[in-house]
């Protein structure tokens, strides 16, 4: 799995985890402030969470560094070799994905940017007035108030007095706590992660929130709550479930008036919204123990192609030989890393060392007859200099098998060094090899 392919998981697994640790706890509260802070601190976390590292900590402690051992054999993916040569249909499907995400993504994206320089537009061709101490737009034609940041725009003749100060505290609420900042957020991550339904339940969470404050605020300055809600049952309703501004009815009427005759939740469960507070440890501990151990298997970056070695008369040598481990190659007293600053690199990166295993692994013929398959696990060390030494079977299936995995880790070119502190470093790698034949080849 590729670091950019982990991260993109790592931030839609968490987004769906808040949303239900929100359902769970903050869901009916009327902590309006605090459901703001919490909601936009799900966002945040969820973007950044992967990228911060406390390996080093990690790795100091037995259990997780345990976890992370099983993780990199058990878990992760692994180097597949078939029997046959048939059209790879995983990546054919990853392929696809990616451009219905790529397309999707693009579409949103210029959907987001034509509402937003519409938005902008609008305020600098409409005419800014002044009313009740509070500058405002003058729409050209009857239709909703909505507030975009700083920008509030009405059509004041359709409301009556009382309305009209109502709808203005509301949209002031709404520019002067820069509850636009909460939309583009919501939006702009919603397009990043268009295919999680839970990040567009988030960003209705946010909206509603959004809504609940400034009616909350509407209330504090001292109108009814009869009367102010019986001024949003009479005023049109539209529902605009695509804009990035605050429109005053966007929201269906009947879950605002539902939390304005809310009875107010204690103060002391103010205490619960800590519970955020583990929720990210655990997730930043998790993302680094996954992090620690893909780097143990992980083949990185490209650099240059090598050329494949092909040895189609090859004969096995005999499991006893291809065991022994060269401990002349490397001193007695150097230190073999796990996982450093800097992990080894083959020459190519990750698709050439794929290209190099798939196209020199010969399947041997008596295991293919035999219909021989397995899971052979590889472990090796990438000394200083980059030469890869000491190759073992930690995982065994059967000679042949075996003795073809370590033939090949054997004839690999040199790798870039791991780097720690910046100094090279040997360091030990793990790859798991299976071999597999697909039901109905003979060959």
């Amino acid at each position: 799995m590729s670091p950019e392919l982990a991260y993109f998981l790592k931030v839609n697994i968490a987004i769906a985890l808040f949303y239900a640790f929100y359902r769970l706890f903050f869901y009916e509260d009327t902590f309006f402030k605090w459901r703001r802070t919490a909601l936009l601190c799900f966002l945040a976390i969820s973007m950044l969470y992967p990228l911060l590292n406390i390996q080093e900590w990690v790795k100091e402690l037995r259990p997780m560094a345990a976890m992370a051992d099983i993780y990199s054999t058990i878990i992760l993916p692994e180097i597949t070799i078939d029997a046959s040569r048939d059209i790879n249909w995983k990546q054919l499907l990853v392929s696809s994905f990616n451009c219905l995400y790529t397309g999707m993504l693009g579409f949103l994206f210029i959907r987001f940017l034509v509402q937003l320089f519409g938005i902008i537009r609008l305020g600098i061709q409409t005419p800014a007035t002044i009313l009740k101490g509070t500058r405002f737009h003058l729409l050209n034609k009857p239709q909703g108030s909505f507030s975009f940041f700083k920008w509030i725009f009405m059509y004041p003749q359709i409301y009556t007095e009382e309305e009209l100060e109502e709808i203005l505290i509301h949209e002031k609420t709404h520019a002067c706590q820069w509850h636009s900042v909460d939309v583009i957020l919501s939006e702009l991550i919603c397009i990043f992660c268009w295919f999680n339904p839970f990040v567009w339940l988030l960003k209705r969470e946010i909206r509603r929130n959004l809504e609940f404050i400034a009616d909350h605020k509407v209330l504090e300055t001292g109108h009814d709550c009869k009367t102010y809600q019986y001024h949003l049952l009479e005023l049109t309703y539209e529902k605009e479930v695509a804009t990035l501004y605050n429109k005053f009815n966007v929201l269906p009427l009947k879950i605002r008036i539902r939390m304005m005759n809310k009875k107010r939740t204690k103060r002391i469960e103010r205490t619960k919204y800590l519970l955020l507070l583990p929720l990210t440890a655990l997730l930043l501990i998790v993302s680094n123990i996954e992090t620690i151990a893909r780097s143990t298997e992980k083949i990185i970056n490209p650099a240059t192609e090598t050329d494949p070695i092909v040895m189609n008369d090859f004969q096995p040598q005999s499991l006893e030989t291809l065991l022994q481990e060269r401990s002349s190659d490397m001193p007695a007293d150097t230190t073999v890393f796990e996982v450093v600053e800097q992990m080894p690199q083959y020459p190519g990166g990750t698709k050439a060392l794929m290209n190099f295993l798939a196209y020199n692994i010969r399947y041997p013929k008596d295991a293919a007859k035999n219909k021989v398959q397995g899971r052979v696990v590889v472990q090796f060390v990438v000394d200083k200099e980059g030469n890869v030494i000491n190759p073992k079977i930690t995982r065994s299936v059967n000679h042949e098998l075996d003795g073809e995995a370590l033939r090949v880790v054997r004839a690999m070119p040199k790798w870039t060094p791991g780097v720690q502190r910046g100094k090279k470093v040997s360091v030990r790698y793990t790859i798991p090899i299976a071999f597999s034949i697909p039901p109905g080849d003979a060959k």
